[in-house]
Formats: C-alpha cells, sequence, structure tokens
C-alpha cells in the first residue's frame, strides 16, 4: 500500500486482525525487518509498518530531515491511515525515537500503549571500535548489501557487533544521519503520559542498557523488560519472547 505522507510517497504495510500496532523499524532498514515475528504478531493484531522515509519502498525526502519531521510526518500519515481509531505504536533504534518524539510532544492521534526496543535519543560518542566497524561496513558496496535477505544481513551485523544505523545508506541518509545523531531526548521523555514498555538487549552495544535505564527513569511510570544475552534485535534473537511482552502489555485489561 501506498500514501502520501507530509509530502512524501511511502509504503506501508497492513498485515492481521484485531488491535492496531503500528510498527516503525530502525535506520537502515524497512519493514521486512520485523519478519521473524510479523506471522505470530499478525494472529492477534492489524499490524500497520510504514517504511520511513528515504528507506524502503518509501521516497526520501529533498533535504536532510531532522527527527522532528519525521515526527511530522508520523502525524499526517497516523491521521491518514489510523485516524481516530486506537491504537499502540512500537518503534525500534531509530523508529523507537520518532515514536518517543511524537508522543512527547503530543503531536497528531496518540496511541493507548507506547513500545520503545532498544530506542536511540540518548547520544554517545563513538568507540574507536564502534569506528572501526562502521569502516569495515562501509567496505561492501552497497547494492550488494541490499540484496542481502534479513536473516544473513542481521548474521553479517551481529559478527561485526553493529547494528544496521550504518549498515547501508545512501548520500541523502549519510546527511540526515549526521542531523540526527546527536539529537538528545531526554529534557522531553518526562512529558511522554502514555503506558510505555521499554524493551532491551541486555548487551545491546549500540544503545546500552544505561540508556533504557534513563528512558525508564524519565519517563513517568515505564516499564522495563530486558533480554538475557541479546543485542539490539531482541524481537529476532527471541520473537517468542518479544511477542509475549508486547501482547500482554497491549491486550492487559
Amino acid at each position: 500500500m501506498n500514501t502520501t505522507a507530509h509530502q512524501i510517497s511511502t509504503h506501508y504495510q497492513r498485515l492481521g486482525k484485531g488491535p492496531i500496532l503500528v510498527m516503525l523499524h530502525g535506520w537502515g532498514c524497512d519493514w521486512q525487518i520485523f519478519a521473524p515475528i510479523i506471522h505470530l504478531l499478525s494472529e492477534n493484531f492489524q499490524l500497520v509498518i510504514p517504511d520511513l522515509p528515504a528507506f524502503g519502498q518509501s521516497h526520501a525526502p529533498t533535504q536532510a530531515w531532522d527527527t522532528k519531521d519525521y515526527s511530522a510526518w508520523l502525524t499526517d500519515f497516523l491521521t491518514q491511515v489510523i485516524g481516530n481509531k486506537p491504537y499502540s505504536l512500537l518503534g525500534h533504534s531509530y523508529g523507537g525515537k520518532v515514536a518517543a518524539l511524537y508522543v512527547a510532544t503530543g503531536q497528531g492521534p496518540q496511541p493507548q500503549q507506547l513500545l520503545l526496543c532498544d530506542a536511540s535519543g540518548i547520544p554517545t560518542p563513538l568507540s574507536l571500535t564502534k569506528r572501526v566497524q562502521q569502516k569495515i561496513l562501509g567496505l561492501i558496496p552497497k547494492n550488494l548489501k541490499q540484496r542481502l535477505p534479513t536473516k544473513i544481513r542481521h548474521q553479517l551485523l551481529t559478527l561485526s557487533g553493529s547494528s544496521t544505523d550504518h549498515f547501508y545508506s545512501s548520500p541523502m541518509q549519510q546527511q540526515i544521519l549526521r542531523t540526527v545523531v546527536s539529537e538528545d531526548l531526554r529534557p522531553i521523555l518526562p512529558q511522554i503520559q502514555v503506558p510505555t514498555l521499554l524493551l532491551w538487549g541486555e548487551v545491546d552495544l549500540d544503545t546500552p542498557l544505561s540508556h533504557a535505564q534513563q528512558f525508564e527513569s524519565l519517563i513517568p511510570g515505564a516499564e522495563l523488560a530486558t533480554f538475557a544475552g541479546v543485542g539490539h534485535f531482541p524481537f529476532i534473537d527471541q520473537p517468542t519472547r518479544f511477542i509475549a511482552e508486547v501482547t500482554s502489555f497491549c491486550l492487559k485489561s
């Protein structure tokens, strides 16, 4: 499916039946990153999964956006696709940052529940190890990276210790990343007033557990579910438990 949101042609998937769950992927991904959990989640939820602008089959903006621009896009997208229907909002990595800013600033139709999975939004200086990892990933031709199946892509990222944030990027994506990477959401996180669940890999090297603990302390009433031995992708490494946590949180009375 396609729609135009915030002047951007936006591709999205609508799958399953039940309460609506909107899912936002992270940097360098598209809707297919959620493949390990889509089938089972769609048995209990109607999933709405857009490709963020500049990724997947959604068009890129003509100038570098910041996260406020992505939040404005999400406002328009949800207004068109969800309208006044109740829904839950889940964001992974950069998608979590967009979701958190959207809810904190109260734009557009607000979710009944917010779920943040290994969300970005707390800047951390890159270590020498991370810079080397990014350099190595940058040497892989972009057209090869884009053809890799999601599972193989994830395995490569796990071996290198990196997330998809720097796996492959177009010039526009690189411009946007330079704009958003240093943004700090901590001052506005206390403004989030909807029930919030944090889902976090305990050994995440990209958005470490210490970030989850700061999110938990700053968002009123936030709950934290951690995944032992898991890095940046709990929904890939432990899909069964991830689905159980999401389902329990969203469907509890």
